[in-house]
């Protein structure tokens, strides 16, 4: 999927806080389709202000939006780059409140994106474009209000946001960006309440589309992972064809908030007055 580039990799660079060549971050591969979906993938990221790719583990969804990220931060077609997830954990386990500011509390859920852009910039310049807010790290339900510009926004794991929220999300962008939105809902680690937010927002754009707006979908096929995972995904994905027909065949509804509940003996009378 990652090709070497032949010639010395050029500075892309400059920050102001930093001085001398050497400092400059580099572009240290490029990022290459390798199956005829994933060029299709990169065209239209290329062609499109907003693209969809949707697909099974491993088909590199996240990875090709990355890499693509990192060739348009290279060219100076955008100048950052803005990642977001839904933070939801898988099968809904609470982890609690994470310690330090945002970005410590946030980069956990975001590591598989961090991850990625290791393979195009060193580690040494991944750590110092985050600090610069080259590459910034957002939690989807606080995009509310934003005006984006000039960037190259990742939506990852989306089969987990909310309908209210990629609602908001594709709202978001404003003038010189663009707008990757990648997942998975046979994945999905919402509750299974009617349709997938994901699968109905598609269904509605495959119905009254914009020329802007492109719609990829990955297979198996595609798999960059271990050629086992797609094997293990088909027959765990086959078990589940009930939470699939509820999901296309029932409207989406928002999980339902449990009311909160006092225990006298746990919290005293209260105030006397």
């Amino acid at each position: 999927m990652v090709r070497k580039l032949d010639q010395k990799p050029r500075r892309v660079l400059d920050f102001e806080t930093r001085r001398g060549d050497s400092d400059e971050p580099v572009l240290l591969q490029k990022i290459k389709g390798v199956t005829p979906n994933h060029r299709q993938y990169l065209r239209a990221i290329e062609n499109s202000k907003i693209t969809f790719c949707t697909g099974p583990a491993g088909t590199g969804k996240t990875y090709m939006a990355v890499g693509a990220a990192s060739k348009l931060l290279a060219d100076g077609v955008i100048r950052r780059v803005v990642i977001t997830r839904p933070l939801v954990v898988c099968g809904g386990e609470e982890l609690g409140f994470l310690p330090g500011e945002l970005n410590d509390k946030v980069s956990p859920y975001m590591q598989p994106l961090l991850d990625a852009f290791e393979d195009f910039y060193s580690q040494k310049d991944v750590a110092r474009m985050i600090e610069s807010k080259t590459i910034e790290m957002r939690p989807l339900a606080l995009l509310r209000g934003s005006n984006i510009r000039d960037a190259f926004i990742i939506c990852d794991e989306a089969q987990n946001a909310q309908y209210v929220q990629l609602h908001m999300f594709l709202t978001r962008f404003a003038r010189g960006s663009r707008v990757v939105v990648t997942g998975d809902v046979s994945q999905t680690d919402l509750p299974h309440r009617g349709k997938n937010p994901l699968y109905e927002v598609l269904e509605r754009f495959r119905w009254d589309c914009h020329r802007d707006i492109s719609m990829v979908e990955l297979n198996r096929s595609d798999t960059q992972r271990d050629p086992l995972t797609a094997w293990v995904d088909e027959r765990l994905t086959g078990n589940i064809p009930r939470f699939e027909s509820e999901w296309q065949n029932e409207p989406w509804q928002e999980p339902e908030s449990e009311p909160v509940r006092f225990d006298p003996d746990e919290f005293g009378q209260g105030l006397s007055w």
